[in-house]
């Protein structure tokens, strides 16, 4: 079987399994034989082709299996240390453009407090939290923000210093919704606003990599996602061991399960949401005694 340079990737992945797999063969004297060396890039190419020859003729291999190859691609990448690099399975249905929307559902909730969805964190996202948190159209500001990362993982790391000056400058109680499936540039931007503007997580743990990822795609239509330069946005500490561990976990969510609502009636049954409503309101009531006891004190 001829394999062609497309599958480049999954040969030399067969490079860790041979290693484990493959007894060495040995000369009369009984020492390992020494392959001849060749630099030359199409003999490698082909060395790796029989050997991928070889490992589904044992068996242990199955090209015509999806994934199979993936596990084949993930394993190179994990023996060759490649640290935060993630595999994406193509997606079924309609393809993701960038057309698509970067804040989700979002609405003011009881006692004026701002629900929103964040899908990415990028330019487009910031320009629609600087409307809902602007006063332009007469309302009050917001007394406190809620923002459900939940179903984010997308964006960049320059957007993320841009989001944490807007919301410091806010300077309003701020409760970060984060579940299994939050993650990248929305990963450092909770961990930049606990750290900068003091906002509490709630929810369940996160994806464990908090980082902008540059997709190069696979002729099969799964992508390597390698983790972007950190170009000097990223905080000292932000890097995390594993995942970001909510400050209050919200073990169950109903039928809704560790997805955002997506209706307004779900907002209202949503147990994150109802965790950080009733967290919202001992902080504004906290706050509210103590401007009355220093205005107290300033005006006895």
């Amino acid at each position: 079987m001829r394999k062609t340079r497309s599958l480049l990737v999954f040969l030399v992945l067969s490079v860790a399994v041979a290693e484990v797999t493959a007894v060495p063969a040995t000369s009369d004297s009984g020492v390992a034989a020494q392959p001849a060396a060749d630099d030359s890039g199409d003999a490698f190419t082909a060395e790796l082709d029989a050997l991928l020859s070889l490992l589904e003729q044992r068996g242990l291999f199955d090209p015509s299996d999806p994934a199979s190859k993936r596990h084949l691609v993930q394993s190179i990448l994990d023996g060759l240390k490649c640290g935060a690099t993630l595999l994406e399975p193509p997606k079924p249905g309609p393809k993701v453009t960038d057309d698509a929307p970067s804040l989700g559902l979002n609405r003011r909730l009881a006692g004026d407090v701002l629900y929103a969805q964040l899908l990415r964190v990028n330019a487009e996202s910031l320009a629609a939290m600087r409307k809902l948190l602007a006063t332009a159209d007469g309302r009050t500001p917001p007394k406190g923000l809620m923002l459900d990362l939940r179903a984010s993982g997308g964006g960049n790391t320059a957007a993320v210093a841009e989001a944490t000056a807007l919301l410091e400058q806010a300077a309003i109680p701020t409760i970060l919704i984060i579940g299994h499936h939050t993650s990248g540039t929305s990963e450092l931007l909770a961990i930049k606003l606990r750290e900068t503007c003091g906002a509490v997580t709630v929810g369940a743990s996160s994806t464990g990599c908090p980082f902008g990822y540059l997709p190069f795609p696979l002729p099969s239509g799964t992508k390597v996602l390698l983790p972007e330069p950190n170009g000097g946005t990223q905080a000292p500490g932000a890097y995390l061991s594993g995942p970001l561990v909510p400050d209050v976990p919200v073990l169950g969510n109903g039928n809704l399960g560790d997805h955002p609502p997506t209706t307004p009636e779900q907002v209202e049954n949503d147990a994150c949401v109802r965790r950080a409503t009733d967290l919202l309101v001992a902080v504004n009531a906290f706050s509210r005694v103590v401007a009355a006891d220093e205005q107290q004190t300033t005006n006895p």
